[in-house]
């Protein structure tokens, strides 16, 4: 019956307009006989577009202090407006600046290296001797990433 139900274009469709009524891929998938994921993987199969953390009840569940937003509650208008201060407001110049300091150099949790090796990087790369990528394979990091340390991309802190 998966096969059948994936194949069937129009019954596909049908499904889809229920889908986007608001009925749940497992609500969906229980009319036809189906598991949600094979609903799911049909709307894909054709194109169609599904809600963001679908499957085991999620569909619609997004709260925003406690309240679902399809329970009727909210207006669509205030939603919309609520969406838009987070996408627009959330990254101001000041909490951007913030950010970028408290992440350079050490700080970041991403980092390999110390500023002493940085700075050793840099003074060996000066003399000539080394290539980026024999100082990469030495510190243990891309030869990108030393590329990007000797022409002063990255760990622009450490210039005087």
């Amino acid at each position: 019956m998966t096969n059948l139900f994936s194949k069937n274009n129009d019954e596909v469709m049908k499904a889809y307009e229920l889908y986007k009524s608001g009925l749940s891929s497992i609500k969906i998938g229980e009319l036809y006989g189906v598991k949600y994921h094979v609903i799911l993987r049909s709307f894909k199969g054709l194109g169609l577009e599904i809600r963001s953390g679908v499957g085991k009840g999620k569909g619609r569940s997004t709260s925003l202090k406690g309240r679902k937003w399809s329970d009727g509650k909210w207006k669509l208008e205030s939603i919309e407006a609520i969406l838009y201060g987070q996408r627009n407001n959330r990254y101001t110049p000041e909490y951007g600046k913030k950010l970028s300091e408290s992440q350079t150099g050490e700080k970041n949790t991403m980092v390999k290296l110390t500023e002493k090796k940085v700075i050793k990087i840099r003074q060996l790369y000066v003399t000539g001797d080394y290539s980026c990528a024999v100082l990469g394979e030495m510190f243990d990091i891309s030869r990108q990433a030393v590329t990007d340390i000797v022409k002063e991309r990255t760990w622009k802190h450490l210039l005087e």
